[in-house]
Parts: structure tokens; sequence; C-alpha cells
């Protein structure tokens, strides 16, 4: 038996899901913006006390990045508090990467052929976006097709992105930052679009958990651009009135 509570940070929608061998049991997509400080812990109470789960985990998975700093940094601390308290081990998965599977689980679900590329998206301010290209194996309406990764994550600008997808006959752009490029001509409507990657996080987090590959007690967020924080500012010493 595995049971995974997943938890996506990483952009401005938190998501939640409890997966338990392959299938979903109950899930939060809360879309409140950037306050998982304030709403992370409730729901996770409330999502674990209403399944029965309080004390049935056998796992917690988590979006390691890229993404918010700060949303980050707050998944990730919850995860390893959550699995400290339980003794259980915990699973990071890459937040592009669990976008990117969230909507091939979401097309399984409605029977949707996956198309050409997928290309999950996460706003990353100051006018860019992370994201990271993902192309279909297996043949068009495959219903067992997957996805295969193209690119490393990208901190990359609007038109850019563009012009890296355009190769592509179809193409989705599933996440919590994927309005912007619903005007591509090649673009085709995300099952997921809107959504955290908290789906992908639970299956590929299975996935590492049942191969007991769980994350070292060092493992931290995955940052891919510099904070916006500069270097230290050169003050000079204090000086009292007898050294002037």
């Amino acid at each position: 038996m595995s049971r995974i509570l997943a938890i996506d940070t990483a952009g401005p929608v938190l998501g939640l899901a409890l997966w338990e061998n392959g299938v979903r049991i109950a899930g939060v997509e809360n879309a409140e913006g950037m306050r998982h400080t304030e709403n992370l812990l409730p729901h996770i109470d409330r999502l674990v006390t209403d399944a029965g789960w309080r004390t049935s985990l056998d796992a917690v998975a988590v979006a390691r990045g890229p993404g918010s700093f700060t949303g980050l940094r707050i998944g990730m601390a919850t995860a390893k508090a959550i699995a400290l308290a339980g003794d259980l081990p915990v699973v990071s998965v890459g937040t592009l990467d669990a976008l990117a599977e969230t909507e091939r689980y979401h097309r399984a679900v409605i029977g949707a052929p996956l198309p050409e590329a997928v290309v999950p998206v996460l706003d990353a301010r100051k006018q860019r976006f992370y994201a990271a290209i993902f192309t279909r194996v297996g043949h068009d309406g495959d219903a067992a097709a997957t996805l295969g990764r193209v690119t490393d994550d990208l901190d990359i600008a609007f038109p850019e992105i563009l012009a890296q997808s355009e190769r592509f006959r179809d193409l989705a752009v599933p996440g919590p930052d994927s309005d912007a490029f619903m005007k591509c001509a090649n673009a085709i409507p995300a099952a997921a679009a809107g959504l955290s990657g908290a789906a992908g996080v639970a299956i590929l987090g299975e996935r590492r958990a049942t191969t007991g590959h769980p994350d070292g007690p060092y493992a931290g967020p995955v940052y891919i651009r510099d904070g916006d924080i500069g270097a230290p500012k050169q003050i000079k010493p204090f000086q009292g009135e007898g050294d002037r």
C-alpha cells in the first residue's frame, strides 16, 4: 500500500493531493495567490482528517522548483516537518515535470490524446517564465503515450519560448500561469490550465517512493535564478563622538 501526500506551493495556486496506489483520493486547488504560509497547514489538516489519513501516510511528495523562492521554501519545510513527525520519507519532484505529468494525467482521465508537445509554464516575474518542453512519446492518439523531456528547465522570455514551440504542430500549455500562452497559434486548450502540479507531484513522487529513492536530509529547493537580493552594501563602521 502506498499513501502519498503531495504538496505544490511553487506557484500562485496551492495544490495538494492524496494518492493511494496510483489513484487520486482527494485534493485541493487553492487559487488565493501567494498566501501559502497561512493556507497550507489548515488545508493539509482538513484534507488528511477528512480522508482518515492522519496516521497512515507512507510518504510526503513536494515540488522542489523552479518556482517562487518563498513558495518553494514553505512547501519543502512543511513536507520535511510532517515527514520528521511521522518518520516518513520525503520525495521531491521538479515543478515543471510535475506540471507536465499533471497535464498527461488529466488528459488520460477525460480520454483526450496528448498533443505533440506539452510546455508547462510558471510566471518568473520580470517578464520571464520558467518553462520546459516535453514531447509525446508514442503515436498520435495512443492512450498509453507518455512525455519525454526535450529541454532543461528554462528561465526564458515570452517571445523566446514561443519561438522554440512554433515547430510543433500542436501543444498544450498547462500550469497556473498558462493564460498568457493561449493566444499562441498552435496552442490547444490545456486540460490542466490554471491548475497546480499536485497530481504530477503525487504520481512522480509515488514512483520515487516505491523505488526507494527518497530525498537526503539536506535536500532543498532547486533555483535556476539568483535571488533579487544583491551583494551587501559597503557600510562605513559607526563612528562615535571621539572618532570624528
